[in-house]
């Protein structure tokens, strides 16, 4: 089990992300929202889903990073993806690493 992609998308009041596994199912995950390497928002489910919302306001012009680990039984896989957010609030560039 790997994942394959990891995707941010803002709305007006949540920061949505979801992601695609390259194969196998999830038993369950934990996502961090990073913000000047300090934890703003943490999520963890056993939910099956591939996507939540976090509800950490995104300020404008700073920089983040998404750290997800998901889980399927004894294999785990971890994907990180960091992000800008422009003056205006919007995501100016996400790079997963």
């Amino acid at each position: 089990m790997k994942i394959k992609e990891l995707m941010i998308r803002k709305s007006s009041s949540t920061l949505n992300v979801c992601w695609e596994l390259s194969e196998g199912e999830q038993s369950s995950y934990e996502l961090f929202l990073l913000k000047g390497g300090s934890v703003a928002e943490r999520i963890k489910s056993s939910d099956k889903s591939m996507r939540c919302s976090l509800k950490t306001l995104i300020e404008p012009m700073k920089e983040y990073a998404l750290l997800l680990t998901v889980r399927s039984g004894e294999l785990l896989s971890t994907a990180r993806a960091g992000f800008f957010s422009g003056k205006d609030g919007e995501l100016c560039r996400s790079v997963a690493y």
